[in-house]
């Protein structure tokens, strides 16, 4: 939900005007949705074709690890590395964004959104 009003504000922002925003959204929304049903897709597939590469008691990281070098060769660890610091990366800044967001709104301006972000990302580098 966090996510949703970002991208509602986001496109507010853009200077869309009220009658542009269902349509928006709703492509927004279907970009999510077909590239949501890609990954996922792909890893059920991938998945299935290689279900009897590990026996059943292999913890998910290694398994994971396990695929992407029978796939891809010795890069396939590399690659799945910085796809997760990516998704990461991503979901960081919209955690961030939509934190900054919600002090601004809260403190009625008085805390910029700016200053949120930067305090923000200060305690969370600190609790990494």
């Amino acid at each position: 939900l966090l996510f949703a009003g970002i991208i509602t504000k986001s496109i507010k922002d853009k200077g869309y005007k009220e009658k542009q925003l269902s349509p928006m959204i709703l492509k927004s929304s279907l970009i999510a949705v077909i590239g949501l049903a890609f990954v996922y897709g792909g890893l059920t597939y991938i998945g299935a074709q290689t279900v009897n590469l590990a026996p059943s008691d292999i913890g998910k990281t290694a398994l994971l690890i396990l695929i992407s070098k029978n796939v891809l060769g010795s890069i396939g660890p590399v690659i799945i590395g910085v796809a997760m610091g990516l998704a990461c990366l991503t979901t960081s800044i919209g955690l961030l964004t939509a934190g900054a967001t919600f002090f601004e709104k809260v403190s009625k301006g008085k805390l910029p959104y700016k200053f949120n972000a930067i305090v923000l990302a200060i305690i969370s580098l600190g609790i990494a």
